[in-house]
């Protein structure tokens, strides 16, 4: 895949970037998706099924006088079930995130990378990756509680701590305070990429959304006990799906935002440019071309 042209980039640029990122590394990305999420995403579907089932006979139950404690004894397993799908999207999300990151970045520095080596570097920085993403929700979520702005100001100043930490190989903590570091002297371009990236991918998940209900809902409707088992087993095979594009595509965003950063604020491809340089005095070679993938080629 080629390597994104190391320029400044505009708001609408690192979007236009994002999407030639992803959708050229498509047949590497959605395998890499699938073997992470598709997993958990049958388990999922396996479990809202059996959520929809229990509903239904809690919904059967209290039209008739019974014992509450047989009533709502289904109310725990709804709530265990959607703790455990929602702790294994979270951490599935996370991985791909990763490896999808890693394989972008590789690309950035001119190399080619198989996406079972970039799942297999995803794998390996797992534990850092979670412990930046604990340390940046709570931090958020303390944030979020103080009329929100604090929150939201510390989202998009976290955005880059991912990469960061990958491209870097840096902790936790210094992860969070690069990105800090990196987005507080470009924060609002990098907002409105985040904001824009996001928006994307909801209105994706909505035009889905309503496309799985408008083909459930209406036999769901017919039933004289309605079953939401299939309805929901079907939601969420179809969020699954979403997930595989959706995924990548947002760490191509962040990814993209990560190196602009240090296009603009450090000279990164200067930097780049003169190792390349220094590696082709050592062998002899010629140096690479400044855009040897030719994205921005006519």
């Amino acid at each position: 895949m080629d390597r994104i042209e190391l320029r400044p980039l505009t708001i609408g640029e690192t979007l236009d970037a994002s999407f030639k990122l992803f959708t050229a590394n498509l047949r590497k990305l959605l395998p890499l998706s699938a073997v992470v999420l598709i997993p958990i995403g049958i388990l999922q579907l396996v479990l809202n099924a059996r959520m929809g089932t229990d509903f239904s006979f809690l919904e059967a139950a209290l039209t008739e006088p019974a014992d509450p404690t047989v009533v709502f004894a289904p109310l725990g397993r709804l709530v265990a079930l959607g703790i455990v799908t929602g702790l294994l999207s979270l951490l599935g999300t996370l991985l791909v995130q990763a490896a999808a990151i890693r394989l972008y970045a590789d690309l950035y520095q001119g190399r080619e990378t198989s996406w079972q080596d970039s799942l297999t570097f995803g794998i390996s920085r797992f534990g850092p990756v979670l412990a930046a993403s604990v340390l940046s929700a709570l931090g958020i979520g303390v944030g979020l509680l103080f009329y929100l702005i604090p929150g939201m100001w510390l989202y998009v100043s976290w955005w880059v701590v991912v990469p960061a930490l990958l491209v870097e190989r840096l902790g936790p903590a210094q992860a969070l305070g690069r990105s800090f570091d990196l987005v507080k002297r470009r924060f609002w371009p990098t907002a409105g990429v985040a904001a824009l990236a996001f928006l994307i991918v909801y209105v994706v998940q909505q035009i889905v959304g309503t496309l799985v209900s408008i083909a459930v809902l209406p036999s769901v409707a017919l039933q004289t006990v309605p079953d939401f088992g299939p309805a929901l087993a079907v939601t969420s095979a179809a969020q699954t799906i979403v997930n595989l594009f959706t995924v990548p595509f947002l760490a191509a965003a962040v990814t993209v935002a990560y190196f602009d950063l240090r296009v603009r604020l450090e000279g990164y491809d200067l930097e780049l440019m003169a190792a390349e340089l220094d590696e082709a005095d050592r062998s002899g070679e010629p140096p690479a071309d400044d855009d040897p993938f030719g994205l921005d080629r006519p």
